[in-house]
């Protein structure tokens, strides 16, 4: 249906785009997407979100790089547009609440002054996001923040540095017995929440019964959003509640520090070595958290640190990151041993690897020295 459409858009529109359609008839698209935003099923509301992001970003354009259709764009509409997104972002649908993230950053983007009031609370929201139970909402919140900071740089470096250097070690005080949320549908247009286990003999409750059907299968009510989120917990499949893990936080964390990293790596400007070195003394930290191993779930956030690993060393640059390498070298070579987990092996192998490549055979060398660890016997290429 989505490829159909967009070809039959396409072909409407022609070579000139549709983006002259859009704005002629702006306040009924922004009627008709405020009003999916608020649809009782979560993939209609995913795809408003969808649809608000392309609008600021594709049709408006952004300061210091403005489409002709800026000036349409009215106080009233862009404030529509970004209650609407703001009241996604607080959404009972974890998909929901995901997309309405990234889309809540690319409008920072396109109409950062507008967006400047709000400023405080889209921070505390992407803080929570930070430390969900779901991966993705940890990954794309730590993007949407540093897409916010490299727009609100001055105001928000500190601010949020101070919380990320706070939060990164909490995985330390991880309890043995930490969890994971695996019960909840995968995020996307047809994914469909999971049906709540019944046997035969239960009878069917009537608010479920006989209820308007959608196309991907979800039936209304299971999709409703509610008024206030539970905080300090992970809201999952629209009601259930799990606490939420540390170590969870920390990956969180970590994600940020890494899209940080690439942010400043990004700036041209004169303050951009200050804020390398400021991240760089997290690095320390950072391999706190990687070398943590006393909770059940140590090699996820294993695995997905030496993802990232050779990435942010590119970002800081190995000056910086060689005083550190020794410890990261420890660390990722315990990890190539875990064989219970092979794609963490693989993963610090690969990262291995990357230093191997980047750094310079003296400087890799000698890291590897101090930190005992013989690259010949963990076969990394």
């Amino acid at each position: 249906v989505r490829l159909y459409c967009q070809d039959t858009w396409r072909i409407i529109c022609g070579p000139q785009g549709g983006a002259r359609l859009l704005v002629a008839h702006l306040d009924s698209v922004i009627d008709a997407y405020v009003a999916a935003a608020q649809a009782p099923n979560h993939a209609v509301r995913e795809a408003a979100c969808h649809c608000i992001a392309e609008l600021a970003g594709r049709v408006a354009g952004s300061p210091e790089q403005q489409t002709p259709y800026r000036q349409d764009f009215t106080q009233p509409r862009v404030q529509r547009l970004l209650d609407t997104l703001l009241g996604c972002f607080q959404d009972e649908s974890w998909p929901v609440r995901d997309v309405a993230s990234v889309a809540v950053g690319k409008f920072v983007v396109a109409f950062p002054a507008q967006c400047e009031p709000l400023r405080s609370e889209l921070v505390q929201l992407w803080f929570e996001q930070l430390a969900d139970n779901i991966p993705s909402l940890r990954q794309n919140g730590a993007a949407a923040l540093a897409t916010a900071v490299g727009i609100w740089t001055p105001a928000l470096w500190d601010e949020v540095l101070a919380t990320l250097t706070s939060t990164l070690p909490v995985v330390l005080q991880q309890p043995e017995n930490s969890q994971i949320f695996t019960d909840y549908a995968p995020s996307g247009p047809f994914s469909v929440p999971k049906p709540k286990p019944a046997s035969l003999q239960d009878k069917v409750d009537p608010a479920f019964a006989n209820q308007t059907m959608y196309s991907c299968g979800s039936i209304a009510p299971k999709t409703f959003k509610r008024k206030s989120r539970v905080k300090d917990s992970g809201c999952m499949n629209c009601s259930n509640d799990q606490p939420r893990q540390l170590w969870e936080a920390s990956e969180g964390m970590m994600y940020l520090l890494v899209e940080l990293a690439a942010l400043v790596a990004r700036d041209p400007s004169p303050a951009a070595r200050a804020r390398k070195e400021s991240l760089a003394a997290l690095l320390p930290s950072l391999t706190s958290a990687f070398a943590c191993s006393q909770y059940r779930h140590h090699h996820l956030l294993k695995q997905r640190t030496c993802e990232r690993l050779p990435g942010l060393t590119t970002s800081l640059g190995v000056d910086l990151v060689l005083p550190h390498l020794s410890e990261l070298l420890r660390a990722t070579a315990d990890c190539v041993a875990m064989s219970t987990h092979l794609a963490l092996q693989e993963n610090a192998r690969a990262a291995l690897l990357a230093w191997q490549q980047s750094v310079p055979p003296a400087d890799f060398d000698a890291a590897c020295q101090a930190a005992g660890v013989d690259v010949k016997s963990l076969a990394i290429g």
